[in-house]
Formats: C-alpha cells, structure tokens, sequence
C-alpha cells in the first residue's frame, strides 16, 4: 500500500504540474484570440465608419488620379481639407494611422503626408484581399519582427483593410487603418500571470487535499479487503443460487410464450370462426325474412285464418333481431381480423340522421318514447363512411329507444371546426358513471337483468368505438343513474380537409 500510495503522490504532483501549464497557456491563448478577433471586429466597424464618412463626401476627390499632380497631391486644398475630415473623426479614437489608396495602388491620402503619391506594398495578401472587395485584418505585434512595423516601436497594432466601393459595386480604392490594441495586450498578460499564480496556488491546495484523502483512504482500504474478501465468497454461493433460478425463469417463460401463443391462435380462430358461422347463418336467415315478409304481405293470396298472419309477422321481426345479431357479431369479427373496408364518399347529413331515425321508428314507438330531430338542412354534407356512420347512430338511437320507456329520446347534430358532432340523448334508465367504460367491452351488459329485461348481447358500443376509431373519431358518454343518458361521437368530415389541401396548394 505504501508503494501505491509514494507512486500516486509523484504522479499527481506532476499531472497537476503539467495541467496548470496547460491551464495557463490555453487561456492565454485563448484570450488574447478573442481580445484579438475583438479588437479585429471593432477596428473593421471604425475602419467602415471612416470609409463611409470619407466615401460618401470626398469620392470625387480621391479618385481618379489623373486628375492630380502626384508631386503636389499632398499640397493639394482638397487633400488638406480630406486630412482635416479625418482627423475630426479619429480625435479620441486609438487609430494611429490611416491611408487611402485609389484603385491603381497610389495612397491618395496618408496623415504621414510623406506616404502621399508614394505607390503602396501591394504584395501583401490582406490589401489583395481587399482589392478583391473583402475585409481583412492583422495583427503587428511589437515583439515579432516579422509582424512589426518600424513606425510605432513598442506598439501592438492592428491593421485593417477596406475596400471602398462605387456605385456600381466595383472596387474604387482601398482604406487603410492602425489601431493601438497595446493596452489590452498588456492586461491579457497581466491578467494571465495573475492566473497562472491562482492556478499554482489552488493545485498545491489540491495536492495537499489529495494526499490527505489518499492517506484516509489507505486505511479504509486496509479494513475493507478482509470484509470484500468474505463478501467474495457469500457472493459466490449467492451466484450459484441466481443462476438456478435463471434457468427456472427461462423455462417459465417458455411456458409463458407457449401459452401467449396459444391464446393468439384461439383468439385468431375464434375470429375466423365467428366469420364463417355468421355468414353460414345470414343465408337461412335472409331466406326466412324475406318468406315470412311475403306471406305478411298476402302476396300469394289471403292467409286463413288470419292468425297465421300474425304468426308470419312475428317470425319476420324474430328474423330481424337474429339477424341483427348475426351482424353484430360478424362486424365484430371482421374488426378483429382487419377484413373491414372503409368507402369514403360525400352524403347527406340531414337525410342520413332521418334514415337512422325511420329503421328504428318501431322501437321508439313500441316503448311510447317521443323522439325529436335537431338536424338543420343546411348542414350540407360530408365525406365519411356513410354505412359506418348509419350503423352507429342506428345503434345508438336503437339503445335510447330499448332503454328509454314513456319517455323522450332526442339527436342533435351540428358542426365543431371542421368535425361533425352528433349527440343522442335519452331520459331513461341511465348508468352509474363509474361503470361507463365498461359498457364499452365486447358482450358486456350493465347487469343480467337488464339483459333478461332488454335483450342484446352487449355488442353495440363496442361496435360503435371501433367504428369511430376507424373514420378518424371518437365518441364519450355521459349519464346518472336513473335520469338518462346522453352519448357524442365526433366524426371529422373529410370534405373540409380536402378544401384545406386545395387551398394549401
């Protein structure tokens, strides 16, 4: 332990060494980039400011200069008056120098008036750059004799190149501009040195802190190793134990697959049954229907005694129910099985909530139910599944009417943003609220009594979620105990989204 702990102090001497070093110098650098690219930043926005002032007032006098005596160009009273322009803007400013050069190269104006008619450095790549119309800096350090300039010794400088452009976008001359960045040069180094102090002075506190808890830590090691080595072995013995029980959750698993994959047969061929026996059945039905309507009807002639009439009515409304039945289950089947097809077409609003209220005329009035109609004609139409949509307002006014007795059943129906909203509401028997959601599950009734009273096999709302789920919908129930119920479905009408599309386009 005591070799452990003599390598780690050595080491982490060295490493905090080496990180403050590496501390100091990239804040260093890292600074002095930003104070330049700062200083760059701020010294182009002058450099432009400048540019605009003089551009703007004095272009006729800088270019061209064939205009111009070059021997004379700084004797010139416009080259005096452009100079005392320049030195109004840059009173109280760092800039220590500032050229103009026109599009040949010449400097036009210099406030070191030996500059003037002198043709400038061209071969540097920042003034290239800015004959090509492109801003660009540099900096001249007072320490890099290969950045300094020998006209402000012991200076920091930055240089800035600004094309000045004409009218027509092509360059014109080119603006040249020093700034003194030395004070802030010398507080970066300042700064950093201050830095550097901190960092030694924090990394010995580290150091020191380090050791202490490498120190504690030795002993705290020293009284562990016994007890991780007993821990080892119950661990050992506590493995082998999890590894038994793995194996028997793994074959429990299998079990649990087996028997999931049991159930999605079942369910499947339950389904498939479903479907095939509801179909065997509707043909019989159908046949037994539409015999019994003809001797209802006397088709073939008066049927004597008149009570086998009756006979015939009550075998055709058995074969109704059955067969309504039959439907039920085998729209439930195709459901579950994904067989069921959607057609989309435009229908009448008005005319299909009317046709829903006449299948279910009977019903309403065996139960002596009153029954109320708020449909205005000029609700329009709508693109939906028009079958779909029948089917669940004839279930729901069919279920207002079975449940409602002497008493009054109405369907509202109107427009919400682009959805069509129906609402069938009833006085009768109602639900406990906290019973709603069943009555949503498939062959589910609220108790057997009302099965033995009502009849049903608890298909209908079921039927009419997914029915709603599928057109996009949906539909919610609200009733009491004993003070009615009142069932929305909210169908969104896909004409107005076809009007949205178009207009998008």
């Amino acid at each position: 332990m005591f070799k452990l702990l003599r390598y780690f102090a050595v080491m982490s001497a060295a490493i905090l060494v080496a990180v403050t070093i590496l501390l100091f110098l990239l804040y260093r650098q890292t600074t002095i980039e930003e104070v330049l690219k700062s200083a760059e930043h701020g010294n182009t926005v002058l450099a432009q400011s400048l540019a605009n002032a003089v551009w703007l007032n004095h272009a006729d006098r800088l270019v061209p200069l064939s205009d111009y005596d070059i021997d004379r160009l700084a004797e010139q009273p416009e080259t005096l008056y452009l100079g005392e322009v320049i030195e109004r803007l840059k009173m109280g400013l760092p800039v220590l120098k500032v050229k103009i050069f026109n599009a040949e190269g010449v400097v036009v104006y210099s406030t070191n008036p030996a500059d003037i008619g002198q043709n400038g450095d061209h071969s540097t790549e920042h003034f290239k750059s800015a004959q090509r119309g492109n801003t660009s800096s540099e900096f001249l350090h007072s320490s890099d004799p290969f950045s300094s300039t020998d006209e402000f010794p012991g200076r920091d400088v930055v240089e800035t190149y600004l094309p000045m452009l004409g009218p027509d976008g092509d360059v014109r001359g080119v603006f040249e501009l020093y700034a003194d960045v030395t004070q802030r040069y010398t507080d970066i180094k300042a700064m950093g040195a201050a830095l550097l102090g901190g960092l030694l002075v924090g990394s010995a506190l580290l150091y020191g802190g380090l050791l202490l808890v490498v120190r504690r830590a030795e002993k705290v090691m020293l009284g562990q190793y016994v007890s991780i080595r007993q821990s080892r072995e119950r661990l050992m013995e506590t493995n082998m134990a999890l590894a038994k029980e793995i194996d028997r959750r793994v074959e429990i698993e299998a079990e649990l697959r087996e028997a999931r994959d049991g159930a999605e047969a079942a369910s499947r061929a339950k389904s498939q049954f479903l479907a095939n026996m509801s179909h065997e059945l509707r043909t019989p039905l159908n046949a037994v229907i539409g015999f019994s309507q003809i001797m209802v009807e006397e088709v073939m002639g008066q049927i004597s005694p008149p009570r086998y009439r009756q006979y015939a009515e009550d075998i055709q409304n058995s074969g109704h129910h059955l067969l309504g039945l039959v439907n039920d289950v085998l729209d439930l089947a195709r459901i579950e099985t994904g067989k069921i097809d959607i057609d989309m077409s435009p229908f009448d609003i008005h005319g299909l909530v009317e046709e829903a209220a006449h299948t279910v005329a009977a019903e309403l009035a065996r139960n002596c139910n009153t029954f109320r109609i708020q449909c205005p004609q000029d609700l329009g139409k709508m693109i939906s599944d028009e079958v779909k949509v029948r089917g669940v307002l004839v279930n729901l006014i069919g279920n207002a009417a079975k449940f409602t007795r002497n008493g009054h059943v109405e369907i509202e129906v109107r427009r919400d943003n682009g959805d069509v909203m129906f609402r069938v509401a009833d006085n009768g028997i109602g639900m406990d609220e906290h019973r709603i959601e069943e009555m949503f599950d498939e062959f589910n009734q609220y108790d057997n009594s009302i099965t033995r009273s009502f009849g049903g096999t608890g298909l209908g709302l079921a039927i009419c979620r997914r029915y709603c789920e599928i057109l996009g919908g949906s539909i919610s129930v609200e009733s009491s105990l004993g003070e009615g119920t009142a069932v929305t479905v909210q169908l969104p009408d896909r004409s107005s989204l076809c009007v949205v599309k178009d207009a998008a386009e």
